[in-house]
């Protein structure tokens, strides 16, 4: 009858450890489902921030309020960034000082 009892006590141990090992994962399996969860709930604008940096140099400038306009209006009326029209200037200006690209 003693040696019945043991097993009973080895076999409740087993099982209570069983619900220890699951309740120590259980913040982890949350933190990952968090961070699923807001992975699939990013716009289309923070998943397009996400890519990886085009630019990887800094260039600041001081400008006159009316370039400041200029450079804006421009970059709403094409539909892309003011950084992609200061390139496209410095590259159009470069081929019309027949200036090679760095590269070419």
């Amino acid at each position: 009858m003693i040696n019945r009892l043991e097993e009973d006590d080895d076999s409740l141990d087993q099982f209570a450890a069983m619900f220890a090992q699951r309740k120590a994962a259980a913040p982890q399996a949350v933190e990952r489902r968090k961070q699923a969860e807001r992975k699939a709930n990013r716009t289309a604008a923070e998943r397009a921030a996400r890519r990886p940096l085009l630019r990887s140099e800094q260039m600041n400038f001081r400008a006159t309020s009316e370039t400041r306009a200029v450079h804006s209006g421009l970059a709403k009326k094409l539909g892309c960034s003011m950084a992609d029209i200061y390139e496209r200037a410095i590259h159009e200006l470069a081929k019309r000082e027949a200036m090679p690209a760095e590269g070419d």
